[in-house]
């Protein structure tokens, strides 16, 4: 006779204790290093580095706004920022992470986006209303993408506020398909 087959499987627990220093390094290693294979499969020389800053009060800015307000004016941001790329016949492929969106500093976030034309770059820049951009241009190689990516989640990620998390376009090409764009 045969052997019926349970009609569920029960489900583990989700666990509730926190993960372990050394866990957590092995996670920010593998975090990392997806991150630099994806800014390789997807991002070339020339590529735009914006960091995105609030303006501090002796520059004429305000409080320092919260957590969620950081968030909801970053997602505004890009999706002006996708309108200008879509006008200008460009795939708008992005890796960015919000920083210090907790307090310990002023807030700020860093985005890898691809090249544009020079008066596009002006209007994704005005399109930050918030305080100053600052934009530097990526090299495409390897050592680049390790700097850049180990910068993107050396604060670690804030359970609470979702602070150093890099955040990424989902149409970013995975699993070395090409280098860069039109590969």
């Amino acid at each position: 006779a045969m052997a019926l087959l349970p009609k569920s499987k029960e489900r583990r627990a989700r666990k509730e204790a926190e993960a372990c220093l050394a866990q957590e390094k092995v996670n920010a290693r593998l975090r990392e290093e997806r991150l630099v294979f994806l800014c390789l499969d997807n991002f070339v020389l020339g590529d735009h580095y914006l960091t995105l800053t609030y303006r501090s009060k002796a520059e004429g800015g305000g409080d320092e706004p919260e957590a969620a307000q950081v968030r909801a004016d970053f997602e505004r941001w890009k999706r002006r920022v996708r309108s200008i790329y879509k006008r200008e016949g460009v795939p708008m492929k992005y890796v960015s992470v919000l920083e210090r969106i907790g307090g310990g500093g002023r807030p700020h976030g860093h985005v890898l986006l691809p090249e544009l034309s020079h008066a596009a770059l002006k209007e994704v820049i005005a399109a930050w209303p918030h305080g100053r951009v600052k934009v530097e241009t990526y090299q495409g190689e390897l050592e680049d993408a390790k700097k850049l990516m180990a910068y993107f989640v050396k604060e670690g990620v804030d359970k609470e506020t979702g602070s150093g998390r890099g955040r990424r376009r989902r149409s970013l090409v995975r699993g070395g398909r090409g280098r860069g764009r039109g590969s």
